[in-house]
């Protein structure tokens, strides 16, 4: 288990409704300077799946290629259950490279590569001592399912690992 790992909080609707408004600002400013090449990006509030205590986002933006996004996954203290060394194992894709690292602060930052049929992603998690981890995940596709979905597979992710890192390990985009 990760240093400083408890039992995840259990933050009321309203409060996880107040870190999804402040998470949203947060990445609606870090975004641009983190992934200069996006034009247009747009961050929705992300959303709490059912009674989790983790919030998922996306920012959806578009590049030289065309529209893409990234995902977020904003996970409480606890929630995560996996060490960074188990989440290099296979989830449902394929995982080509894993590999983590320490930082200064003694958190762990970790880039996940997947591969199946073509499609890849790539995740930067950061393991913060709390207990706390934020992924945030770029797509060789547009991973935005809607009407204007972009069918068309890229030759790689969208958003590079070291692009990835400065909004994982973003002390501001984290759910404490």
């Amino acid at each position: 288990m990760a240093p400083g790992r408890d039992d995840p909080p259990n933050y009321p609707p309203e409060e996880m409704d107040k870190h999804a408004t402040e998470l949203q600002k947060r990445m609606e400013a870090a975004f641009p300077a983190a992934v200069p090449h996006a034009v247009d990006p747009v961050t929705p509030k992300p959303r709490q799946l059912s009674d989790t205590q983790f919030l998922h986002g996306t920012t959806v933006f578009r590049d030289q290629i065309g529209r893409t996004g990234v995902t977020m996954q904003y996970n409480a203290p606890g929630v995560v259950q996996k060490s960074p060394k188990e989440s290099c194992e296979n989830q449902g894709m394929p995982v080509t490279s894993c590999e983590g690292r320490l930082l200064e602060d003694g958190s762990v930052l970790v880039h996940r590569r997947l591969e199946s049929d073509g499609h890849v992603v790539a995740t930067a998690a950061h393991y913060m001592l709390d207990g706390s981890v934020t992924m945030v995940s770029s797509y060789n596709n547009d991973p935005i399912i809607d009407d204007q979905q972009d069918p068309n597979l890229r030759p790689d992710v969208a958003v590079p690992f070291e692009q990835l890192d400065v909004l994982a390990t973003d002390p501001e985009l984290a759910l404490r």
